[in-house]
């Protein structure tokens, strides 16, 4: 028999979005191994840097006034190095700011304050370097340095395989381990003011820590029981005053991570239940946990807010690309493609 007719092979239908009406926000983020800038609802993307090749960007951090960005390009083996550097957004300059001439791989880089970074040190050196190095300098892994930005100082800070500053510079909070995947970290709060220091998160178990409440009297961890087959991610929520240790999420689900508003009032997550996860808010205390009406699959591991805190920010399977939606949950949308270790400025 004859086929009276070739059935056309049909396209699947582009999903259309109307144009972005809401306020513009700024986001950084890694493209090819340089750092962009997108503008979104505003002037569009912008590259940042220009590195050479074989030396991409491997992590970066913002300024807490959000208008500077300290980041590692790293050179892989066989010669293997790594150099701190920094990109005004205000002017465009980039400089090293250290790494230069020495045989460590400098990694896991943030900010104190916008005069101050921190990172640590690599054991494993380049081959071939045979100066004297100060005795900070041999000293294992997993402890910190903190680099003035002005004077070039270095503060050695033992003991910190996690190390961090309250937004109001009264705190630190450094977490230690002999070695990272054979026991949870013992987390300490140090008083900068009194000098006070006390161990916290006692509870959680093998968590992380996720961030701090932009008032400075909150700590979010993430906590799981370590040794139990998918065992279940909830958050915690601790008081740096009263020392109040707060589960806010149910047992039985799932958080892959969660972020702060930017007035501190509440708190975004992504939460699962088996192999759905969800967009949920709830206020910083716990209560009030509501479910934002986005749907999105296990892979999503990032989540922030615009900085008027209108909508949420947040990837999902396709890594690569940035989404966005309302908090009430309407206009999801992509806003950026191509795009990995996104994080949104706190001004536009």
């Amino acid at each position: 028999p004859t086929a009276l007719f070739s059935p056309t092979a049909l396209s699947s239908p582009t999903p259309t979005y109307p144009p972005y009406s809401d306020a513009p926000f700024s986001v950084a983020f890694v493209r090819n191994g340089d750092l962009w800038l997108s503008e979104v609802g505003g002037s569009g993307e912008l590259r940042l840097t220009a590195e050479s090749a074989g030396w991409p960007v491997q992590e970066y951090a913002v300024s807490p006034a959000c208008d500077k960005i300290a980041y590692i390009v790293y050179h892989s083996p066989p010669e293997p190095n790594a150099l701190i550097k920094q990109v005004d957004l205000l002017t465009g300059a980039v400089s090293v700011l250290t790494g230069e001439n020495d045989p460590y791989i400098e990694y896991g880089i943030g900010w104190l304050d916008d005069a101050h970074i921190t990172f640590s040190l690599s054991e494993f050196t380049a081959s071939g370097y045979t100066k004297e190095t100060p005795a900070w300098e041999r000293f294992e892994p997993f402890h910190h340095l903190v680099f003035d930005l002005v004077t070039g100082e270095r503060t050695f800070v033992p003991e910190s395989l996690h190390f961090s500053q309250s937004p109001d510079g009264h705190y630190w909070l450094t977490g230690s381990c002999y070695y990272v995947y054979e026991c949870p970290l013992e987390y300490v709060l140090h008083d900068l003011v009194t000098g006070e220091r006390w161990r916290v998160a006692e509870s959680i178990g093998w968590g992380r820590f996720l961030g701090w409440s932009p008032d400075s009297q909150w700590m979010l961890f993430s906590a799981y029981e370590r040794g139990e087959a998918m065992a279940p991610v909830q958050l915690v929520l601790i008081n740096v005053e009263t020392r109040e240790e707060r589960q806010t999420t149910p047992s039985d689900k799932n958080v892959r991570t969660a972020s702060w508003s930017p007035n501190g009032q509440s708190i975004a997550l992504i939460q699962c239940d088996l192999e759905i996860c969800g967009l949920w808010t709830m206020r910083k205390d716990g209560s009030g946990l509501q479910r934002v009406s986005a749907e999105i699959t296990d892979g999503a591991w990032y989540i922030d807010w615009t900085p008027d805190g209108s909508r949420l920010v947040f990837t999902r399977e396709d890594t690569s690309v940035l989404w966005s939606v309302r908090v009430d949950g309407t206009d999801l949308r992509p806003i950026i493609f191509d795009a990995v270790m996104p994080s949104v400025l706190c001004g536009h």
